[in-house]
């Protein structure tokens, strides 16, 4: 943030969460490189999805690993940094969104990320500190009659943009959530029970959970 009461020339002295020596790009074990993506939970709590990279387009290196860091708003500090396994991300890989799953108490916890060029769904228990991928699915993949964009005059292509947005619904009867999921180059939703998202067990056989909706 920065200080509105200071009346400075120029630009204003940036303040980041939640200290400087935390966004040092290129130090995995101790700071944020890109903070892509956040979210609080209602335990106080805010995540943090660290790209790892640095740079735009041809430009970008991965000097750190996909990353989650999870901060307690109370004391303004990291209480856990969990790196993506090698199995959950593959050479395309671009996670684009993040989705924090509550359940009864504050450690059952899951958090669900969209990899958007990858064309995955992505999900970690914060109880077991582990993750895994559901892959592949058709309903991960964009529309091929959907890729082309014109905003504002502005004709542009991004055929290739998979699952984007996700959204979770309340608790429902059945003690689960439903994630409701888009890809980016597409005018159609779908959703899966986080049942299924929450099972390890699940991700090889789990294709006829997903529905269109």
């Amino acid at each position: 943030y920065i200080n509105m009461d200071h009346s400075l020339s120029g630009s204003p002295e940036l303040i980041p969460y939640p200290d400087w020596r935390s966004n040092t790009a290129g130090d995995c074990a101790n700071s944020l490189t890109t903070a892509y993506r956040i979210k609080v939970d209602e335990c106080g709590r805010l995540w943090v999805l660290d790209t790892g990279t640095v740079g735009i387009g041809n430009t970008t290196t991965n000097p750190c690993p996909y990353a989650v860091n999870v901060f307690d708003l109370t004391t303004n500090t990291r209480i856990r940094r969990y790196e993506l396994r090698a199995e959950d991300t593959n050479p395309n890989t671009f996670i684009a969104n993040i989705a924090v799953d509550i359940g009864k108490t504050c450690d059952d916890a899951f958090a669900y990320f969209s990899d958007e060029l990858g064309y995955g769904l992505i999900a970690y228990s914060w109880e077991q500190n582990k993750s895994w991928r559901f892959s592949a699915h058709s309903y991960f993949f964009p529309d091929p009659l959907r890729g082309d964009y014109n905003i504002a005059g502005l004709n542009f292509q991004w055929g290739e943009e998979g699952i984007f947005g996700i959204a979770l619904s309340p608790i429902r009867s059945d003690g689960y959530r439903t994630l409701y999921f888009s890809p980016l180059a597409s005018h159609r939703q779908f959703a899966v029970s986080t049942r299924i998202l929450r099972d390890e067990s699940r991700t090889e056989d789990s294709y006829h959970e997903f529905v269109a909706l």
